[in-house]
């Protein structure tokens, strides 16, 4: 549900941001833009560990692993892919967030400010949609445990 603060009828209001909420600001967008960095680094990693397992569990299935068929190892590995493209995209909001924050506070325009809120939600979004999926899951396999476990 959005609300309009503004009337068409009415003059817009500003918010005024005063030192100390610009430097909250400021640091925030410093540690969100080091924690994205870090997070882009590791979900490269995970792509290549995706990538290595398939290849590695692939390369065993031949001999040591007979009974392990080679269609797990590619299971496997396309889950660490997936994960990784799912999380790109919080970690994309939250680079971009901090970017934009950063380049408003310097350059004082409401419009790169806007955008970095605009990022922000939509990172809140993405989590708290992904949170409720996950929950989601969790009841079901809960659900699903009660009743195999009704049922032995």
């Amino acid at each position: 549900m959005e609300e309009n603060f503004t009337n068409q009828s009415e003059t817009p209001q500003t918010l005024t941001l005063e030192r100390p909420a610009l430097g909250f600001l400021m640091e925030t967008a410093r540690w969100g833009k080091f924690m994205a960095i870090v997070s882009f680094v590791g979900l490269g990693l995970l792509v290549l560990l995706g990538i290595f397992y398939s290849a590695f569990i692939s390369s065993l299935a031949g001999g040591e692993l007979d009974e392990l068929p080679a269609s797990i190892s590619g299971a496997v590995g396309l889950v660490y892919v997936l994960m990784a493209v799912l999380f790109f995209f919080p970690v994309l909001y939250l680079y971009r967030f901090s970017v934009k924050i950063q380049s408003s506070i310097r350059s004082k325009t409401t419009e790169e400010f806007t955008h970095a809120l605009s990022n922000l939600k939509s990172l809140f979004k993405f989590m708290g949609i992904y949170t409720v999926v996950i929950l989601a899951i969790y009841a079901l396999v809960l659900f699903g445990v009660m009743l195999g476990a009704a049922f032995i």
